[in-house]
């Protein structure tokens, strides 16, 4: 009788410990995702404003000036012949949970705009552990490694995002972006427009 009741007991002290992580677990990834979306909400709002400053010490050379390894085919891009063109650049690591997070709007973007935006979804591993990382997933972005694996200095956090229109970068963002607001849209296409 006495092991029933310690074997009850242990029973209903790890159920309650299993509850109570799966609902931290759930209420901080609400908690997150309300407060990743507020601040792409905030830094959205704040680009819109004519006086605009790319925030940090940015740096649009060493964006464009490194080449690039399309893991698809192998092939070596130069980043610096899209200078001056409509180009989103996505900054991201495989072990990245926000960089991971945020492609399902990445992709809604990319769908929606890579007929007038050029992508670059680029991570500074080598392109045999992002082919890994992708056999897992289902994503059709266009993924780069850079060569030299080293991020460029602009990119303070990762995720970081970059967007740049009629030779102007207009947004960026270091975190979890919402790429699929509409929002996000009607702000692209003014800038696109102009």
């Amino acid at each position: 009788m006495k092991l029933l009741k310690i074997g009850l007991w242990t029973f209903f002290v790890v159920s309650i410990l299993v509850i109570t992580f799966l609902r931290t677990d759930f209420y901080r990834d609400l908690y997150s995702k309300n407060l990743a979306k507020d601040l792409f909400m905030k830094e959205l709002l704040a680009s819109q404003n004519i006086d605009y400053v790319m925030p940090n010490t940015f740096h649009e050379k060493s964006l464009f000036d490194r080449k690039i390894i399309n893991v698809a085919t192998g092939d070596t891009l130069d980043l610096s012949k899209y200078r001056g063109k409509p180009v989103f650049l996505n900054y991201w690591f495989t072990s990245c949970w926000p960089c991971i997070k945020e492609f399902p709007s990445v992709e809604t973007f990319y769908k929606e705009k890579s007929d007038v935006i050029n992508f670059f979804v680029i991570t500074n591993e080598k392109p045999e552990i992002v082919k890994k990382f992708l056999l897992k997933r289902n994503y059709n972005l266009p993924f780069y490694s850079l060569v030299g694996n080293k991020f460029p200095e602009a990119t303070s956090g990762y995720p970081t995002s970059f967007l740049f229109i009629n030779n102007k970068p207009i947004f960026r963002f270091v975190g979890m972006g919402y790429f699929d607001l509409d929002e996000f849209y009607d702000y692209v296409d003014k800038k696109l427009a102009n």
